[in-house]
């Protein structure tokens, strides 16, 4: 209320100056207008019968009493003919313009008050005719100083007028509000050490208000400091979690006939892909992709179950060259269901494709997974093979549904296995990265090292999706020497 008032007095104090402001400038200009008509009107006078009679030094002495006035900026003599300059005084830019040039030019000058009059001389009689023009130019400086003197004073004045008051208000404000806001500043020096203080004032004013509040601040901070604690304790879990499952990642092999390279980029949390390369003990070579439903620490411990169980599988069949990846798949799947159903009582599943290279290109294929991408070189197109089954983890027995398929890899081909990190990355108008771009890179980069086509597949999908990363990113890509 106390500011409004201040407001309300500096307002009707501006208007009401300002209004005298302009009533001075106004005042200012008719006095100088009267000014210029006076000198017009002596100067016509006393010239007529110098300029009739060509006497330039009477002119001159004229034109000089007149120019000791500070108000006159210019005094210029016209021919009747309306070009030639007769006499001047502080011309300056106006030289050598003509009468109707100079009348042209002072137009556009508001800060030049311009006037004008014919002399006219009447011989022997005759009809009165125009000997010359005479121009008298003022400038509005003066009256341009005395408005910035009245504009400084006047500032000058709100200025004292409002520290004034508001020394004045302050002082009763400051008698008013002391106590309980020492108060407060106490609290709050206080409350670094004693969370467990409660603060309180007796009044029903904003301080009050305040003093509730700040209350409310401090018990939802502690609030907030344990679940900080908490969230600090899961974060070093997930960090742990994070290195293990990364720590299980495979080697990769150096092979004869294949060139290989794999990548997992993990999201913020920790993820469900999975993906690996094992040596049967038979020299079969063995792929596997997949991924699990979900993130967090259970998704990733299903994953770790996936990997320990199609380990197990490839290990107890170690002297059986025959098993197939539909058998895998099958115990696989059986282990999950066990612990997800029954141990966890979770609701996870999981999706996967294992692969098995049985040499010189072939391989044979089975599970549910994202679409195998090939390469083919001598076409130079790309090629989707569609993954059949069911996701794992969800059944106990999907043999019915599982079926070993197979292919081959011609030389210099690509076969990319990867999980839906890629593919779905969303740029901010929520597009998909979408398997269309993944192929064009392959179809622009497939001559390069393999190494080189995997971190451009990474970078454009990070770059896609603004580098907001909300799923893992994982990939397998083997070509045919």
């Amino acid at each position: 209320i106390s500011l409004s008032v201040i407001f309300i007095i500096i307002i009707i104090f501006s208007i009401y100056s300002y209004t005298k402001l302009a009533e001075s400038r106004k005042n200012q200009l008719k006095q100088l207008e009267i000014k210029n008509n006076l000198y017009i009107d002596l100067m016509t006078v006393s010239l007529k019968e110098f300029i009739w009679n060509y006497d330039h030094i009477n002119i001159k002495e004229i034109f000089s009493s007149v120019s000791q006035d500070k108000d006159i900026y210019s005094i210029i003599l016209y021919n009747e003919n309306y070009t030639e300059i007769i006499s001047e005084v502080n011309a300056g830019e106006f030289r050598n313009l003509s009468y109707v040039e100079m009348k042209n030019t002072i137009v556009k000058q508001n800060n030049l008050v311009f006037s004008e009059a014919k002399i006219e001389y009447q011989k022997y009689g005759k009809d009165p005719e125009v000997i010359a023009y005479l121009v008298i130019i003022t400038r509005l400086d003066i009256i341009q100083n005395l408005i910035r003197k009245n504009t400084q004073s006047f500032i000058i004045t709100i200025i004292i007028f409002a520290v004034t008051l508001i020394i004045c208000i302050s002082y009763m404000v400051y008698r008013l509000i002391n106590e309980p806001i020492q108060y407060l500043i106490h609290a709050t020096q206080t409350i670094v050490n004693n969370r467990d203080m409660q603060i309180q004032i007796n009044s029903t004013d904003e301080l009050s208000t305040l003093a509730s509040s700040f209350q409310s601040m401090i018990n939802e901070l502690n609030l907030k400091e344990k679940e900080l604690l908490n969230q600090e304790q899961l974060k070093k879990e997930l960090e742990i979690a994070r290195k293990i499952q990364t720590s299980l990642l495979p080697s990769i092999p150096v092979h004869q006939e294949l060139e290989i390279t794999a990548m997992m980029h993990p999201a913020t949390d920790v993820g469900g892909d999975y993906y690996d390369i094992v040596n049967d003990g038979e020299n079969n070579l063995w792929f596997a992709i997949g991924d699990v439903s979900g993130h967090g620490v259970t998704p990733g411990l299903v994953m770790m179950m996936a990997e320990t169980a199609f380990h197990t599988t490839l290990l107890s069949s170690s002297q059986n060259n025959l098993i197939l990846p539909s058998e895998a798949i099958k115990k696989v799947n059986l282990t999950l269901f066990e612990n997800i159903r029954k141990r966890l009582k979770e609701s996870h599943f999981m999706t996967m494709t294992l692969l098995k290279y049985i040499g010189d290109g072939k391989f044979l294929f089975s599970g549910k997974h994202i679409d195998l991408l090939i390469y083919r070189y001598k076409s130079k197109k790309c090629e989707m093979i569609k993954t059949r089954g069911v996701y794992l983890g969800i059944i106990p027995d999907i043999q019915k549904s599982l079926k070993d398929e197979k292919f081959q890899l011609e030389s210099n081909d690509l076969l990319i296995l990867y999980t839906d990190g890629i593919i779905e990355a969303k740029n901010p108008e929520k597009e998909l990265f979408s398997p269309e771009r993944l192929q064009k890179i392959i179809l622009d980069n497939y001559d390069k090292p393999i190494n080189k086509i995997k971190h451009l597949i990474l970078s454009e999908s990070l770059k896609w999706c603004s580098y907001q990363q909300v799923d893992d990113i994982t990939m397998v890509i083997i070509k045919k020497k």
